[in-house]
């Protein structure tokens, strides 16, 4: 244990909840398991990666010898947006340490793209040394994270976000390995479903080394459902330190080919089931008062591509598919949407941008992340659903550089900055200001967690 003083009677009990309440869910897990793997396996009809290296889900990992020993750090990154947040900081961890080696895991497909695309120079791979290693995360059963720490023998996990798996933390716990979440949000919604299973989330919350908050919001709310006082701290969101690099020339000149400088164009980002259909009605109206607009219409899910074509198809817009080109270049010239059915690219549509709707917040979902286009200097607009980002959006909001709206007021808001393009520059170097006025929360990150971060002790006991 962590602290030598005696427990009190109900500290004792409320333990020996937390252990059944554990007990409880390893059990429903393993029930579920078929049920996930199915649907992995489903999701594989899309994405095929989905039905690749299962192994690696139950622990089963190949490490280079480089990777063996006490210099090893876990990190873990759900999907894009978590990698994307963690690339700052990787390169931060492994500037401070040169004998550092990592072994990042992600839960999806493009999530495991995404470190691919970010980290190609640093991994390790047959025949080749690097610093980073690639592994989809083991699922949250003794055995699957017993067999993947005994292979990688980690000296610290760091957690991007709010991925809280109760048996990852109590066996990392069990082996005096330092635990850390590292750019925690947590929005009110996701607060009540923890409630709802406090027994168990608490003592997760509890086994975390440290918990570094993005937002005095985020703070109290992990405080309720049991982070320990001493064990917290606000840094800030490092998402305003993630690097916004447009390093792929052929992409970029691609990209400024097709989409003409002339010509007002609105992107529609990380949309979801709803919202397609919303912003089409939308442009097709714009388009009776400004016929050279031109949408670009970026779905969140890779599945929905074909779907949302379809729904494009059956407007009275002419649309042209990112896959189209560049064997059909030109093409978008004479579009009125640009259906972006491709991984990885969006931050080149931003650039190319006058207006941003980011998505998710037209839909009960909480929206996605408004810094990106931000940072490039874009205007952003976001439906109220914002839990995910509440703060950032609230800052955005009050420095000019984003606008809420609904339904009905969207269409308005995209003419008045068609009207008047001036308008969507001014607030877009707001938005840009604002993101380099909030860096520095790697800075404070780092202070908080390299401390912790040396060999565990050779002495170990199981959970």
């Amino acid at each position: 244990m962590r602290h030598s003083a005696p427990h009190s009677a109900a500290g004792s009990e409320g333990a020996s909840d937390g252990r059944w309440a554990r007990l409880a869910y390893t059990q429903l897990f393993r029930l579920l398991l078929p049920i996930m793997l199915l649907r992995l396996w489903w999701r594989g009809r899309v994405q095929p990666a989905y039905r690749s290296r299962w192994r690696e889900r139950f622990g089963f990992i190949s490490l280079p010898t480089a990777f063996r020993g006490d210099s090893v750090l876990w990190v873990h990154a759900v999907s894009v947006g978590e990698t994307q947040a963690a690339e700052a900081l990787i390169r931060a961890l492994l500037a401070q340490d040169a004998a550092l080696a990592i072994v990042i895991t992600t839960t999806t497909p493009t999530g495991a793209a995404q470190v691919r695309k970010l980290f190609a120079a640093d991994l390790a791979a047959e025949g080749r040394p690097g610093r980073l290693f690639h592994s989809y995360a083991p699922f949250d059963m003794p055995g699957s994270i017993k067999r993947f720490i005994g292979e990688c023998r980690p000296r610290a996990l760091l957690v991007m976000e709010t991925e809280v798996w109760p048996n990852w933390l109590a066996v990392c716990q069990s082996r005096a390995i330092p635990a850390y979440l590292i750019n925690a949000r947590l929005s009110e919604r996701s607060a009540r479903g923890y409630r709802r299973i406090q027994r168990l989330a608490e003592p997760a919350f509890r086994a975390f080394t440290h918990i570094c908050a993005q937002a005095g919001a985020d703070a109290d709310r992990l405080l309720a459902l049991g982070a320990r006082t001493e064990a917290l701290s606000v840094t800030g969101s490092i998402k305003f330190d993630q690097s916004i690099s447009l390093d792929d020339e052929t992409l970029r000149q691609l990209v400024a080919n097709e989409v003409a400088a002339e010509r007002f164009t609105w992107i529609a980002a990380s949309t979801h089931e709803g919202e397609e259909q919303l912003v089409i009605d939308v442009h097709a109206r714009l388009l009776q008062q400004h016929p050279g607009a031109l949408l670009i219409l970026v779905p969140r899910h890779p599945d929905r591509f074909d779907r949302v074509d379809g729904l494009l198809a059956r407007s009275s817009l002419s649309h042209v598919r990112r896959t189209q080109i560049p064997d059909q270049a030109g093409l978008v010239r004479t579009a009125d949407v640009l259906l972006v059915d491709s991984m990885g690219e969006l931050l080149y549509f931003y650039e190319r941008s006058d207006l941003a709707f980011v998505g998710g917040s037209l839909v009960n979902n909480g929206g996605h992340n408004p810094l990106e286009p931000a940072a490039l200097g874009k205007a952003v607009v976001m439906g109220d659903s914002q839990f995910n980002f509440a703060d950032i959006c609230s800052q955005l909001s009050g420095a000019g550089a984003l606008l809420t709206v609904d339904r009905l007021s969207l269409e308005a808001t995209v003419s008045s900055f068609a009207q008047t393009p001036g308008l969507a520059r001014e607030a877009g170097e707001k938005g840009r200001a604002f993101v380099v006025a909030n860096r520095g929360a790697i800075g404070r990150v780092c202070e908080r967690i390299l401390p912790g971060l040396r060999p565990p002790p050779a002495t170990i006991t199981e959970s």
